[in-house]
């Protein structure tokens, strides 16, 4: 079998007459330079304002936020900027949620980002996609009525 194409390539048949250009949409992404190291300065911030003891953490993941472990906390770490009112709403209107683990303290704006912590899932364990269907289906089943505000994550 060959992986050889021909070339020059036939062009691709224009669909530019039947689909309608969508416009460009700016994501609200942070600034490339914003990561773990931007995260732990915001968790050693938000300590000093935090009712409780955090200790040092350990980064879980490192996307658009920094997921933290800090002992028996998930510690989430948005990028400067994130709309803090919008979590702290949120949080409100899911409160009593049994699909939704919430944080234990209001959002802390630091100078390095907005910090969010929650209760770390002991109990956790690797879900498939019909699993994680399944959660979706409960948590929007048990939400749909919830008074959930628009999202505008950089502001």
């Amino acid at each position: 079998m060959s992986l050889t194409l021909p070339s020059p390539l036939p062009a691709a048949p224009s669909s530019a007459a039947t689909v309608p250009a969508l416009p460009a949409v700016a994501l609200p992404l942070p600034d490339t330079a914003w990561g773990a190291a931007e995260a732990r300065e915001a968790f050693a911030e938000a300590r000093l304002a935090l009712p409780f003891d955090l200790p040092e953490p350990t980064v879980v993941s490192d996307l658009t936020t920094v997921v933290l472990r800090s002992g028996d906390h998930a510690v989430k770490v948005y990028p400067p900027g994130t709309d803090h009112t919008h979590l702290a709403r949120l949080a409100t209107a899911l409160a009593g949620s049994a699909t939704v683990l919430l944080p234990v303290a209001g959002p802390v704006v630091t100078s390095s980002g907005v910090v969010s912590v929650s209760p770390w899932l002991h109990d956790a364990h690797p879900v498939d996609w019909a699993g994680t269907g399944a959660l979706l289906r409960r948590f929007h089943t048990e939400h749909a009525d919830a008074d959930v505000p628009v999202w505008e994550p950089l502001q």
